[in-house]
């Protein structure tokens, strides 16, 4: 893996690298990722490639912080509406579990007094 251009972008608190990785096979963005820090502050932007030869340029930028990251990067609608269904189910789950609980106390209450 050989760094072509690095650029410190200070208005967006980042870094952008332009990579070239020689390989066989395309490389994976987890390998790509774990080389430069933690993926809630590294976009891998496009990995570009000519038909038949062996590199790869990568376009990569690392955040300084997740929350920079948060605050630029935009999520894509079809992630965004799967972490939306996730987290209205883990809401409705919690709210069942609590009306259990609740169900439970009263049950209690009653045994208790009568």
């Amino acid at each position: 893996m050989k760094v072509l251009k690095e650029f410190k972008n200070p208005f967006l608190n980042r870094k952008e690298i332009l990579v070239e990785i020689e390989s066989a096979v395309t490389p994976k963005k987890e390998e790509i990722v774990s080389k430069f820090g933690t993926p809630d502050v590294v976009v891998i932007k496009k990995i570009k490639t000519a038909f038949g030869k062996k590199k790869f340029l990568a376009d990569i930028v690392v955040y300084d912080s997740p929350k920079d990251r948060e605050d630029i990067e935009v999520v894509p609608n079809k992630i965004r509406k799967k972490l939306e269904e996730e987290r209205k189910a883990k809401e409705s789950e919690e709210k069942r579990e609590e009306t259990k609980e609740e169900e439970t106390k009263v049950e209690d209450g009653d045994k208790v007094e009568g």
